[in-house]
């Protein structure tokens, strides 16, 4: 009798244990399906298999989370709010609950609610997934000297990691902090001789400075580790446009466009030269021909019309084409790019047009400092602020001519 006992007994058991398989195969199958359907695209279609699971087993967090998710690539902002928030109700753990749900939070421009979930993920994983993304949070915001602190907790994390050094250099030289941001560009440098990466890190804060020779120094350590590399041709090709040496800048573009025929920055490069050393025939058809040969790309259509608006030569210069071109490339950048909307100020200050001067060159000093322009940039735009609330246009400078040496 006990053994029959024993028999049912273990018999329900394993009945018992069949059925929890059996729902947990089905609960995996609702998984992978949900998983499939958001994959596709079929945001609908995974938030539907996502209820049935959770109303299969509400307790299910990583169900909660799921949902939440596929609501947020669904633009369905509130709706993923409330399941991150169930998701963390069910496991106050979860940092990538945290994370996504700040991430709403920063969208809606609820700054506290998102940087409490910072707090928070940074405390429950105090990992380097959790301070990159805080510290890009910080940045998103322009709150820089936060955003240093966290750089420095990713660079204790990952000493060796030339990646966090880099950010942290960056995040100085937009603090104005120089001295600072090569500091960590040299060290990476120094952990890494032949760092094509710190060259380049510390090449393109030397430009953003305005420092051009030094910034040319570091491209020509670049071209000679990889010297097929189109876009370093061009951006020292820039470079020497700055600092006035217009045989070498058009030397590099033409280098440029021997291993990339179209290449637009090389192209505009040359465009500028020309403009610079009073070629205005040939700059006007160097910019028409990048819009030619490229529509779609607002550099062409910005640079003909800073020409237009800009140019040192009276018979040259034509406000309207310039406004014309320069409202084609703000709206081609969708109205995100500093130096086009810079440039639609030039053309209405052209046009006398000054209360729309003033206002697009203030949106333009306002644009560079959330694009983070470049330091001599940005002293550019300040400074045609006041220019044309005094009601003066903006002319180019001829170069001055070149020495004639023995």
């Amino acid at each position: 009798m006990i053994m029959c006992r024993a028999n049912a007994v273990a018999i329900l058991l394993l009945f018992a244990m069949a059925a929890t398989i059996r729902a947990q195969d089905a609960t995996d199958r609702l998984y992978m399906q949900a998983h499939e359907a958001e994959n596709a695209g079929k945001f609908p279609l995974a938030i539907s298999i996502w209820d049935k699971v959770i109303a299969g087993n509400p307790s299910d967090e990583t169900a909660w989370f799921n949902r939440g998710a596929v609501h947020d690539r669904n633009n369905e902002p509130d709706k993923a709010l409330a399941d991150y928030t169930e998701a963390l109700g069910l496991d106050p753990s979860d940092a990538d609950a945290y994370a996504s749900r700040a991430s709403i939070y920063l969208e809606k421009k609820d700054r506290d609610k998102a940087f409490d979930d910072y707090a928070s993920m940074v405390r429950v994983r105090p990992d380097v997934k959790s301070y990159e993304t805080r510290a890009s949070a910080f940045r998103q915001l322009h709150d820089y000297k936060s955003a240093i602190l966290d750089y420095n907790e990713l660079v204790r994390l990952e000493p060796d990691l030339d990646r966090y050094y880099s950010y942290r250099g960056y995040t100085y030289s937009v603090l104005g902090e120089w001295d600072k941001a090569f500091d960590d560009y040299d060290h990476i440098i120094a952990m890494e001789p032949n760092s094509f990466a710190g060259y380049q890190y510390r090449g393109e804060a030397y430009s953003r400075k305005g420092d051009f020779e030094k910034a040319i120094a570091d491209f020509d350590v670049m071209l000679k580790l990889e010297p097929n590399q189109v876009y370093l041709y061009g951006l020292r090709a820039r470079a020497y446009l700055h600092t006035g040496d217009y045989d070498k800048a058009l030397a590099d573009a033409d280098a440029t466009t021997r291993l990339a025929t179209d290449w637009v920055p090389s192209l505009i490069v040359r465009g500028d030269v020309y403009a610079a050393t009073g070629k205005y025939d040939k700059a006007a058809e160097q910019y028409n021909y990048v819009i030619t040969r490229q529509p779609g790309n607002w550099g062409g259509y910005n640079s003909l019309a800073w020409f237009y608006a800009t140019c040192p030569k009276d018979e040259v210069r034509n406000g309207a084409k310039a406004m014309e071109l320069a409202e084609k490339a703000c709206e081609l950048s969708q109205w995100n790019d500093p130096p086009c909307i810079d440039t639609l100020a030039a053309a209405y200050a052209e046009s006398g047009k000054w209360d729309e001067a003033v206002k697009f060159q203030k949106m333009a000093v306002e644009t560079g400092k959330s694009r983070e322009s470049p330091e001599w940039e940005m002293k550019q735009f300040i400074s045609r602020v006041a220019l044309y609330e005094q009601q003066k246009p903006y002319r180019e400078i001829p170069a001055p001519p070149r020495e004639n040496k023995p």
